[in-house]
């Protein structure tokens, strides 16, 4: 425990002074007309144009995370990479990206500045918009093959 709270202490200053926030709260806009669910070790519900977030290790931003939401009993699995830093806001001791899911499925990825839910979505940066992969078709897929394998055997 003691060793935990010195190496935070050597650790805080330099993540600090670096510039590179410890922190990166990902925003999620619902522009659904219905309540999802966004799974990140807790779940938590999202209504219709409200936002809710998580936290990431902001190099997860530019080598890529997979973030899970549950749209009407359907789990989804959405890749998300982002490179172009013209939507990423800095604040002191955080920084915080903002996308918003629309009807199509699809996650957009919003201007700093705008409120939920954006109705003029700017440009879209690499590799977006992101379609989420169908987590439970998936998974029953994977079950098939496998039950098929097992059968030739």
């Amino acid at each position: 425990m003691r060793g935990n709270i010195a190496r935070a202490f050597l650790v805080c200053p330099f993540a600090l002074l670096s510039g590179c926030p410890p922190v990166v709260h990902f925003e999620v806009c619902n522009n659904l007309g219905a309540e999802i669910v966004l799974h990140d070790g807790r779940d938590k519900k999202i209504s219709p144009g409200i936002s809710g977030y998580f936290m990431i290790p902001p190099t997860y931003l530019t080598e890529g995370t997979e973030i899970q939401l549950s749209i009407d009993d359907k789990k989804e699995k959405y890749y998300l990479k982002i490179t172009d830093k013209q939507f990423y806001e800095q604040r002191a001791f955080s920084g915080r990206i903002k996308a918003q899911i629309n009807p199509d499925g699809a996650l957009y990825i919003m201007h700093k500045d705008s409120s939920c839910p954006d109705k003029e979505l700017p440009d879209q940066p690499q590799d977006f918009p992101v379609h989420g992969v169908n987590i439970n078709a998936s998974n029953k897929a994977l079950a098939v093959g496998r039950l098929a394998i097992a059968r030739l055997r």
